[in-house]
């Protein structure tokens, strides 16, 4: 089945939902390092590199990323043999850690609320979707990486796209 050039691609859904994470600025410092794949991430000073965030002045490095997950997939056909309706679950995972494990609890709470509220507020990403069904986020206890405490953030969306049979 050819489907319509109207219809979303993953990869311009992960762009959207890329753009979209980039677009929370508060609390700061906001979200940062959006990967839109995996990582192959070996040691630490890869995990560093890849969502570390440069310490303030007298301070130390601090952790701040995001995977976009390739999603699982639904697909109602309905009666109408020429378009169907699909259900995605796309998981991104955060990787949080601030001075402690209080601070850094506290930040991910705000963060993730803030989150929550950005893809509440555009529930079609820009359009390129036809909802996002439904949101859960969670705040996992910490565990160590190197010297820092990390709390892991998943965030799992139920996106729904409309897609057409091109004749």
């Amino acid at each position: 089945m050819a489907v319509g050039s109207g219809t979303p691609t993953v990869k311009s859904v992960r762009d959207a939902l890329a753009t979209e994470l980039e677009k929370v600025k508060l609390p700061a410092p906001g979200v940062k390092n959006v990967q839109k794949y995996r990582r192959n991430i070996k040691t630490f000073n890869d995990f560093e590199k890849t969502f570390g965030i440069p310490a303030g002045k007298g301070g130390r490095q601090k952790i701040n990323g995001w995977v976009i997950e390739p999603p699982g997939s639904t697909i109602d056909p309905g009666i109408n043999l020429r378009a169907f309706v699909k259900v995605a679950t796309w998981t991104i995972t955060g990787y949080l850690s601030a001075v402690d494990r209080k601070e850094s609890e506290i930040f991910a709470e705000d963060l993730l609320e803030a989150i929550e509220n950005q893809f509440m507020f555009d529930t079609s990403l820009g359009g390129v979707v036809t909802a996002i069904q439904q949101i859960r986020t969670g705040i996992e206890s910490p565990i160590t990486f190197g010297e820092h405490q990390v709390h892991i953030c998943p965030i799992e969306l139920d996106i729904e796209t409309r897609h057409q049979q091109v004749c």
